[in-house]
């Protein structure tokens, strides 16, 4: 079921203004405690138990980086705008920030070919949600934006240990594309250098923010974080704002939820790849390799 994201999402009638009232001051902390049920409930779906036992297809991984730049793009084309406007600052939105361009870059490693991948529906009713909450309220969208990115640089630190694992074919332990985010501004340098050949097997770009780091200053992704949330928090909103905000943290993980689900359900309908070949741009064999033992669900991160 379909989840918009212009109106107040399910299971949020009273749940949000709650929040809301019980952390004024502090915008994050309300979004936190408003979506925590969402969040886990995201954490517990059955694309991220797969993944972290190994045995996710990898035509499901590669559709599900496939739909998240299809939103990566209509949320990051809001904020720009935003960011044009004056109305966020580039502490909220820096460069350095953005997941399209590495998501592309990922996806090209990652080619699968003769078989061309598609947005998936969920994906494209996300996108198209975000495209039109930048229309009527785009502040909305700092919801969307604490979600994802800060769900990146908290979980997606381990979840892109798990693809490692999974796929280590597509991204060989010996080298990797770019420091962990929590390896802080020492590893960065040694980021560059690995960065400095293109064409060697490289860790996912999408989870890599060893730049955002280095230009920030900060030592741990633990530390960027902090100064993003900051952000946020500083900006005037009313009570009404930030009641929605709280509710839209909750639509961003319902929609996410979707995406998912609909992602090993598009590979579980396709034929498997062929693990004779290798992408045009020299990485991947594909099949998600041995299976391994299912773990119990985990939680990536106790909080953003």
């Amino acid at each position: 079921m379909r989840h918009a994201i212009g109106s107040t999402p399910p299971h949020s009638s009273g749940g949000a203004a709650a929040q809301a009232a019980a952390h004024p001051e502090d915008l994050t902390s309300a979004m936190l405690h408003g979506s925590a049920q969402a969040h886990r409930r995201t954490e517990e779906n059955a694309f991220m138990q797969e993944l972290r036992a190994g045995t996710l297809p990898r035509r499901a991984f590669v559709q599900y980086l496939t739909d998240l730049r299809e939103m990566y793009a209509a949320l990051e084309d809001g904020l720009q705008t935003l960011r044009a406007q004056g109305r966020i600052g580039e502490t909220l939105f820096p460069d350095t920030l953005r997941r399209t361009g590495p998501l592309g870059l990922d996806l090209t490693q990652l080619a699968v070919r003769g078989r061309p991948v598609h947005p998936s529906v969920p994906a494209l009713h996300y996108a198209g949600d975000l495209r039109l909450l930048a229309q009527t309220a785009p502040m909305s969208l700092l919801a969307h934006a604490y979600v994802l990115y800060m769900g990146d640089l908290a979980g997606g630190q381990i979840i892109k240990r798990w693809v490692r694992k999974a796929y280590p074919e597509d991204f060989p332990r010996g080298v990797q594309g770019g420091a962990d985010a929590g390896a802080g501004v020492a590893g960065a340098a040694e980021a560059g250098a690995a960065a400095a050949d293109p064409a060697a097997g490289l860790a996912p770009r999408f989870y890599d923010f060893s730049a955002l780091l280095r230009e920030g200053g900060h030592a741990s992704a633990q530390d960027c974080r902090r100064a993003w949330k900051a952000a946020p928090d500083a900006l005037p909103l009313n009570d009404a704002q930030k009641d929605d905000c709280v509710g839209q943290a909750r639509a961003a993980f319902a929609c996410v939820q979707e995406i998912l689900s609909a992602c090993r359900e598009l590979a579980a309908a396709e034929p498997p790849e062929d693990p004779d070949w290798r992408s045009s741009a020299g990485a991947g064999l594909s099949g998600s390799g041995p299976a391994r033992r299912s773990a119990p669900p985990a939680r990536t991160a106790p909080e953003y």
